[in-house]
């Protein structure tokens, strides 16, 4: 038996020592991680959950992600996480997310498109097709997205260099 899904997810963070760079900042890549356990989170124990799909022969994947950071925590700093599903459009399932400080302020915001495969051919399947028990909010929209793809760069000035080792 699956249980009800909460209408939105609500989860606390502390940044840890390791999750930061030189200067004492959240690496991006650690507040992505957050985020993607956020949405694990959210669908745990539900018919949607990774568990409940697995069984169906199907499986969540991220498809896009669209990330905008005002101001990345420190070290120690407390932060909330908050995340919920936005709407479906034909294959896509809409997330979004809104990460603020301990005093409130908005640090980040985050929307996500997921697809759910056949776990045997990769199939996506039409999510406005399925029937989906899920609590939508397509009046609450942290970041407005476009699921058209995105067009080839044309021209462009290199900002940064980066050494990977």
């Amino acid at each position: 038996m699956t249980s009800p899904i909460p209408p939105l997810w609500k989860g606390q963070r502390t940044v840890e020592s390791f999750e930061v760079d030189r200067d004492g900042r959240l690496r991006p890549h650690v507040l992505f991680a957050w985020l993607l356990a956020g949405a694990w989170s959210h669908s745990r124990g539900t018919s949607w959950s990774f568990e409940a799909l697995s069984a169906r022969q199907h499986m969540w994947v991220l498809n896009k992600l669209q990330l905008a950071i005002t101001h990345l925590p420190r070290w120690e700093e407390h932060v909330t996480i908050e995340t919920w599903g936005k709407r479906i459009e034909r294959f896509y399932a809409l997330r979004d997310f809104v990460i603020t400080g301990a005093a409130g302020e908005k640090l980040a915001s985050a929307t996500t498109a997921w697809m759910i495969l056949d776990a045997g051919s990769y199939r996506p399947q039409k999510l406005d097709q399925m029937k989906l028990d899920f609590p939508w909010h397509p009046d609450r929209s942290e970041v407005e997205t476009s699921l058209r793809k995105v067009g080839g760069l044309t021209h462009g000035d290199a900002r940064a260099r980066f050494r990977v080792s």
